[in-house]
């Protein structure tokens, strides 16, 4: 069923690479067609050229208007095979080394939160902060049955990282993939964090929050090298339900990347996970059709890299 289905899929997009073609084709016939019409029945034009040959001049430019409109509207109907958005996943979800991190800033307070995970967040390492559901689970389980003092009194913390998370945990986790990719080609150079309304007056306790555990995690030899540096690139906070404040936030974020720290658009990734859908949509639209690269960490704590790309169709793709 597939591979009948796939021919017909073939077939379907060879008959519109034959109207596409036929399109141009048509308009020069009734093009020619006309001129000569035009030419046969001038004063100026000295021809003996008889009826005949005008019927079917005449003929000719009508049959060349009824194949033009034709392929024309067959076209237009089957657009999507032409203009098609497609979301491209990246392979193997990594964000491939990039050096500049943009991400909005969710308030503290915006997440069901419990004093058992306020607590862990700055004692807990970042590694295990940064897992996803499955991994915290796993890292409890073999918690509980290890004997060595060092796990004790991370049952509680991380049983509760599993069911709720603090409001920054998944900044956390876009950060430490981007840190830990295995793919890495350039340092992480910098965060840019946009704030809202309402995490403007969060920003320097995420930001002590996040160096404390990266230089935790350089002693620890969890990474070797500099720490990013960690700004917040907006003068004055904005509505995260304002699209086109976010776009311009973002993108002003961008130029700051390029401009500041001399790199190009392939070293930066969106972060578009801070807490609104609008500040998703934004992130993608800044990205599409560029080189930058958007993520999302997903509700079970696993961090997603997308390329956002407007294909011109799939015509003359096997």
């Amino acid at each position: 069923m597939s591979g009948h289905t796939k021919s017909t899929g073939r077939g379907k997009q060879f008959i519109l690479l034959v109207l596409a073609l036929m399109l141009p084709v048509s308009a020069g016939w009734v093009a020619d067609s006309l001129l000569d019409l035009i030419k046969l029945t001038s004063p100026w034009w000295d021809s003996h050229t008889g009826w005949s040959e005008l019927v079917t001049l005449a003929l000719g430019a009508f049959a060349g208007s009824v194949l033009f409109i034709c392929t024309a509207m067959c076209l237009y109907k089957e657009r999507k095979e032409f203009l098609t958005v497609h979301a491209r996943i990246l392979p193997e979800a990594e964000p491939q080394g990039r050096s500049v991190l943009i991400m909005g800033l969710s308030p503290k307070g915006n997440k069901p939160s419990v004093a058992a995970v306020d607590n862990a967040m700055p004692v807990l390492p970042i590694e295990i902060i940064a897992l996803d559901k499955a991994g915290l689970a796993t890292h409890l389980k073999n918690a509980k049955a290890a004997t060595d003092s060092t796990c004790s009194g991370l049952t509680l913390p991380l049983s509760v990282l599993i069911e709720k998370s603090h409001g920054w945990q998944q900044n956390f986790r876009a950060v430490w993939r981007h840190i830990k990719t295995g793919d890495r080609i350039w340092p992480l150079k910098a965060i840019l964090v946009v704030t809202s309304n309402e995490s403007q007056n969060d920003f320097e306790e995420f930001k002590i929050l996040l160096t404390e555990r990266l230089k935790d995690a350089v002693r620890r030899g969890e990474f070797v090298g500099k720490l990013p540096h960690i700004e917040n690139i907006c003068q004055t906070s904005i509505d995260f339900e304002e699209y086109n404040d976010v776009v311009d936030a973002l993108n002003n974020a961008v130029d700051i990347a390029v401009k500041r720290y001399q790199i190009t658009h392939n070293q930066i990734c969106i972060d578009a996970t801070a807490g609104l859908k609008i500040f998703s949509i934004a992130a993608a639209m800044v990205t599409l059709n560029r080189k930058l690269i958007f993520s999302y960490v997903n509700n079970d704590g696993r961090p997603r890299y997308y390329d956002a790309k407007i294909d011109m169709g799939t015509l003359g793709e096997g």
